[in-house]
């Protein structure tokens, strides 16, 4: 059986994720945030949340140590980044901490996976909106920034 750490599992994508990877019939570990916050709503609404093949758990994407911590004790085939800061308002009054989730959270992912299962795959969630009032719809890799 396949298993993949889906983190920010609680989210709108998060939860559709998990949905699809247990359907096709993956061990889910996903990840909520250390301090809470809501979420665990949209997993019952998907009917997901008391699944035999998804563990939810708080993960602190900015601890380096608690990154290898769960690659090497889960030891994932696939690892899906979709937590972070997103909002504009918090991310300006915690700038440090922003920086901290968003920039070195998934540089820490990496380090683990290359340390500990180098055959894990990564995928790193992004947003549109750093295209800004782009030109070209969509928005592709040669999009400039």
């Amino acid at each position: 059986m396949k298993s993949a750490i889906v983190t920010g599992v609680s989210g709108q994508d998060g939860a559709y994720l998990a949905r699809l990877l247990l359907g096709k019939g993956y061990h889910v570990h996903g990840t909520i945030r250390s301090s809470g916050g809501g979420g665990g709503w949209r997993l019952r609404e998907l009917g997901i949340s008391d699944h035999q093949h998804l563990h939810v758990e708080p993960f602190d994407l900015g601890n380096a140590v608690a990154a290898t911590e769960i690659v090497e004790r889960v030891q994932p085939d696939e690892i899906y980044n979709l937590a972070g800061q997103s909002s504009a308002v918090a991310s300006l009054s915690d700038p440090v901490g922003t920086a901290q989730v968003n920039a070195l959270g998934p540089l820490y992912i990496l380090e683990a996976i290359r340390q500990t299962r180098p055959g894990t795959r990564f995928f790193q969630a992004g947003s549109a909106e750093l295209f800004g009032n782009a030109e070209q719809v969509p928005q592709s890799e040669s999009t400039p920034f």
